[in-house]
């Protein structure tokens, strides 16, 4: 959750300062957090799915051999690898 926070920290500062200069309802300020927690989750879930895909991955083909070199790369391309192959 922290670093969901980190990440829209802008708009977390933008809230409480509503909150606490406005009247004593904090209905904006809990749906905001709620809404930043359902976000937190669902990208505790996406890295989650990650994690488990290169496992199960790397658990088919560990009879495989495969030098050090093609290992780096295919975990870079299983990861969120963004960029140019020469």
């Amino acid at each position: 959750m922290s670093a969901q926070i980190r990440k829209e920290r802008k708009a977390y500062y933008g809230i409480l300062e509503a909150t606490q200069k406005g009247d004593s309802d904090i209905t904006d300020w809990l749906l905001w957090f709620l809404q930043c927690l359902e976000r937190a989750i669902q990208g505790a879930e996406e890295t989650l799915e990650s994690v488990l895909y290169k496992a199960d991955f790397w658990q088919v083909h560990k009879s495989k051999i495969i030098n050090q070199r093609q290992q780096n790369i295919i975990n870079r391309l299983l990861g969120d690898f963004k960029g140019n192959l020469t």
